[in-house]
């Protein structure tokens, strides 16, 4: 997961929160929640709120981070709606939404402090752990099915990336991580970017060099 800044909420969004009768039910007609979809998108550059793969437009949820089943009065709160993938593969995999059910989870991307992304950390292998040994962290992951065989093969994949930039670059860590950092022409940002910023991070710290600020 990595930090998501939330922006101001959409017109309709505000809308229909203030509508009597429809503070608690979710039933936006779909041009409703396919502007809020498309907002949520561009807030997040493009990458799902927890496996932060990539976010095919098409295929992205509105997914409230305090369930509506237990926060109901959140139902159109613009702060508790995230983008994420449909986590779902032909194979019958399953993660993201689709593992998540109605469980509370212990990670906030958009909450600060603490910023979300220093709870987590990545080994080579492309295992995602909690950074401190935190149960409800790893529940969390758990519950998401954060550690999908596929997502460790992108995150591992990532993290090669990562090293094979840095022989092209002669070990310029701060070009290397600028690359990661930095939106592409599209507005996106390339995925699982914050398993590269941690990898080139601690590369950083071993040079004796403080790792450049959060996006």
């Amino acid at each position: 997961m990595r930090r998501i800044r939330k922006g101001s909420e959409p017109r309709q969004l505000a809308e229909r929160r203030m509508t009597p009768g429809t503070r608690t039910s979710w039933g936006a007609p779909k041009a409703e929640t396919d502007e809020w979809r498309e907002a949520l998108h561009r807030e997040q550059l493009g990458l799902c709120a927890y496996c932060m793969g990539r976010l095919r437009l098409d295929e992205a949820r509105i997914e409230h981070h305090e369930p509506r089943s237990s926060a109901r009065d959140r139902t159109y709160d613009w702060s508790n709606m995230l983008g994420v993938c449909q986590g779902q593969l032909p194979d019958g995999t399953v993660f993201c939404e689709a593992a998540r059910g109605d469980g509370e989870l212990h990670a906030n991307p958009t909450r600060f402090p603490p910023d979300v992304g220093d709870l987590f950390r990545y080994t080579p292998a492309g295992v995602m752990q909690s950074a401190n040994g935190d149960a409800q962290i790893e529940a969390t992951i758990s519950r998401l099915r954060l550690n999908a065989e596929h997502l460790k093969r992108n995150r591992s994949a990532v993290i090669v990336r990562c090293r094979e930039r840095l022989q092209q670059t002669n070990g310029d860590v701060a070009r290397v991580r600028r690359e990661w950092e930095r939106p592409q022409p599209d507005g996106q940002l390339l995925p699982y970017v914050e398993v590269a910023l941690q990898y080139l991070d601690k590369k950083a710290r071993a040079r004796g060099v403080s790792r450049g600020p959060r996006g």
